[in-house]
């Protein structure tokens, strides 16, 4: 999608104003930037030396872990940070009850979004998520996350809203490691795309 940029200038007809297109068009939009598809177990898939030159970032998962469980989440560390400088809040429903959990403070040295998939899930089965990551590249701003994530095991499963954060203002996010919440590994065929977006 290309945006035109309306200049300063502007014209006046019959008492009214309009702006006028100055000739630049922007590039504004959805860009795929790398994609890992495991074909063997792995402790985590690593996204480094991301370019700082989008607006947001956009991770698209398809997951299941090998731990002895029916669900596990993905955890996400920035730039190798497990310190305690994350929040996060999760609102969950599987089709009978609802939940809502938090994670803040002293406590928190990853972020984190529920409902995938693990071993003890039917056979094949695998997790979605969409994390959107808002901000990435800003240096004075703390950096926030929002994830939908979830999973349908024929007749049960579950759907997982998350948001958090990483509070760090100083630093662009240049390297995103996405891993088991509960400290397995991805099973083989685990996926994750990694976008950037750029807004004109």
């Amino acid at each position: 999608m290309a945006l035109r940029r309306l200049s300063t200038s502007s014209i006046q007809t019959n008492g009214k104003s309009s702006k006028l297109w100055d000739q630049t068009t922007f590039q504004s939009g959805m860009f795929a930037l790398a994609t890992v598809t495991l074909t063997s177990t792995a402790s985590s898939i690593v996204f480094s030396d991301i370019p700082a030159n989008y607006t947001h970032l956009q991770i698209r998962m398809m997951a299941r872990s090998t731990t002895a469980s029916t669900q596990d989440g993905i955890k996400l560390v920035f730039n190798s940070d497990t310190t305690a400088n994350y929040s996060n809040h999760d609102l969950w429903g599987n089709g009978s009850s609802v939940g809502s959990g938090a994670l803040t403070g002293g406590s928190a040295t990853y972020g984190r979004t529920f409902a995938i998939t693990a071993a003890n899930a039917s056979a094949s089965i695998f997790g979605v998520s969409i994390i959107d990551i808002v901000d990435y590249s800003s240096t004075s701003k703390t950096k926030s996350f929002r994830a939908i994530t979830g999973n349908d095991q024929n007749g049960s499963g579950e759907v997982d809203l998350s948001s958090g954060n990483w509070r760090n203002s100083a630093n662009a996010i240049s390297t995103i490691s996405l891993s088991p919440v509960n400290g397995s590994t991805w099973a083989s065929g685990t996926t994750a795309a990694l976008y950037g977006i750029k807004v004109a």
